[in-house]
């Protein structure tokens, strides 16, 4: 197996890549329809992305001669402005169906954003295991006029039994006044596959190869805990593998390190078992280390932890402020601001929330459950 000596961030998640790189404008196994590309526009001048839908008081604008793909691109602006009582949180969606047996998708967008408001690209599960599960990418690029749109990506595992989801696009004005309110899309796509992990050494004469050949890897259920095995075809002076979890794809940490064969001819087997995973989807990658240092890393496994997910999320997510947890038992609820600040406490079990009081956006909801597993999770407002 041929893998650089330089050290790469492998990760599933890959939040706002300001590395300017080559769009993905091929349209074949697209699961979106219409990236930002195809415009209508009526006789009043307003514009629609077909079939992308727009909630708020918010409208399209064509945009030319900064496409990423294509001749067009999508300004989704804002149409409101910050004064008291007023909804000023508008979004952009779309439904999308997903392929039976699909195990992984790669959703990539190029968007940009005006400074007078906070805006994110959220993914949603509607069906299956996760049903109600975000995941958010906030928008941080400012717009500055040609060439300013960069690729936020994400890849998300997809828990068997999912076949719908739903991407969308919000945004909320956070700073009175008039001027630019406007979010800026182009380039989106959603393909089955994997991201490929970003290269940090430019030196294309550094490549070694490492004296390990893993034939498999793969990790499951097993009772409450979660088994990962992997299968080595051969070994030449092999170190360790460094057993490493992590219950979001980004933030790693080694759960054990295993001694490896050293030299060893034909297929050799190993084993670990990881007590009391996260709830939720549990990550796992070897670190596969050499006698003189030499590392890679294998490939990302997955594995969702159902015996503790029931309890973990919210729904409907997003709401127009009434919400029920996966528990009957949700105790010491506490809904946040993106500001940090704590709006609503619940003391005592409840399986439910009547956050009707509070104005569109988007909060943090953090509480435990009976067997006092701690879950936060993201949800948005919108009415």
């Amino acid at each position: 197996m041929t893998m650089r000596n330089s050290t790469f961030a492998l990760s599933l998640f890959l939040l706002a890549s300001l590395n300017v790189t080559a769009a993905d404008c091929d349209d074949m196994g697209n699961l979106l329809q219409n990236a930002f590309e195809t415009a209508k526009v009526n006789g009043a001048g307003k514009a629609s992305f077909d079939p992308w839908n727009v909630n708020g008081n918010a409208r399209f604008i064509v945009g030319t001669g900064d496409a990423v793909c294509g001749d067009n691109y999508a300004i989704l602006e804002n149409e409101n402005d910050l004064v008291p009582n007023k909804n000023t949180f508008i979004s952009t969606y779309q439904n999308i169906t997903i392929p039976a047996g699909t195990t992984n998708l790669v959703f990539r967008i190029w968007a940009a954003k005006d400074e007078k408001v906070e805006s994110f690209i959220n993914f949603r599960f509607s069906n299956g295991p996760l049903s109600g599960t975000v995941y958010p990418i906030e928008i941080t690029n400012l717009y500055t006029g040609p060439g300013s749109l960069v690729e936020y990506t994400l890849s998300i595992p997809i828990p068997s039994g999912t076949t719908r989801a739903e991407v969308r696009i919000s945004s909320e004005v956070k700073v009175a006044g008039t001027g630019g309110k406007n979010v800026y899309l182009d380039g989106g796509n959603i393909k089955s596959g994997d991201v490929t992990p970003p290269d940090d050494d430019d030196d294309d004469d550094d490549e070694t190869t490492l004296p390990v050949e893993l034939a498999s890897i793969e990790a499951r259920l097993l009772e409450n805990n979660v088994e990962l095995t992997w299968q080595t075809a051969s070994e030449v002076n092999t170190s360790r593998f460094e057993v490493q979890h992590s219950a979001n794809g980004i933030n790693w940490n080694t759960l054990t390190e295993v001694q490896a064969a050293g030299n060893f001819a034909g297929l050799k087997n190993y084993r670990f078992l990881h007590a009391q995973p996260s709830a939720g989807i549990n990550y796992y990658r070897l670190k596969m280390v050499d006698l003189d240092g030499t590392f890679a890393y294998s490939k990302i496994v997955n594995v969702l932890n159902t015996r503790s997910t029931l309890n973990a999320y919210l729904y409907p997510n997003p709401s127009s402020g009434n919400v029920s947890f996966g528990t009957v038992n949700a105790l010491n609820v506490a809904v946040y601001d993106l500001s940090g600040n704590a709006v609503v406490r619940k003391n005592g079990a409840t399986d439910k929330l009547d956050l009707s009081s509070l104005r569109t956006g988007i909060y943090m909801v953090s509480w435990s459950d009976e067997n006092n597993q701690k879950f936060t999770q993201r949800l948005v407002i919108s009415r």
